[in-house]
């Protein structure tokens, strides 16, 4: 993207480099969404994902 738009060619070290120098990192959740519902997460494991796993 970068050498199509600014016609310029870096190579990854550079990139990852001149983003950190920029303040950008690569984003993380920092914690869970506050409507997570481990229950119903453990249910959908338990009883979905294996019906879905099979396919």
């Amino acid at each position: 993207m970068i050498a199509r738009r600014f016609h310029l060619r870096f190579s990854p070290a550079q990139t990852w480099r001149i983003l950190r120098q920029m303040g950008l990192s690569v984003q993380v959740p920092v914690r869970r969404a506050a409507e997570h519902d481990e229950e119903a997460a453990t249910t959908w494991i338990k009883e979905t994902w294996p019906r879905v796993d099979r396919r």
